[in-house]
């Protein structure tokens, strides 16, 4: 089968602009990848220099008094997680809301 001059100079040109296309894609890829690490570099070279800045980094638990120790303490955010996820388990009750007393 004999092909024309049109017909091959068509297949040259397509197979061209497409391996053309393919490595331009790979370059702008690398070339974003790069300029997005050196971004993120910076900025985690920022928060490293102003937390360095920073005079006390401990993170502490504040101590509960006395009287909320033996009963319990239960806020409205622990309450609603507790029964969400007894619902997402079906049950309806979670076991730590049944076992303590909820103070009033």
């Amino acid at each position: 089968m004999m092909w024309s001059i049109r017909r091959r100079l068509l297949a040259w040109l397509v197979s061209g602009v497409l391996l053309s296309g393919i490595i331009a894609t790979l370059v702008i890829y690398v070339r974003a990848r790069d300029e997005v690490d050196e971004l993120f570099d910076g900025q985690l070279k920022q928060i490293a220099l102003s937390l360095r800045e920073q005079e006390d980094l401990s993170v502490t638990q504040p101590e509960p008094p006395d009287d909320q120790e033996e009963r319990g303490s239960w806020s409205a955010h622990g309450i609603a997680r507790a029964y969400l996820y007894s619902a997402s388990r079906g049950t309806g009750k979670h076991p730590a809301l049944e076992a303590r007393a909820m103070p009033q």
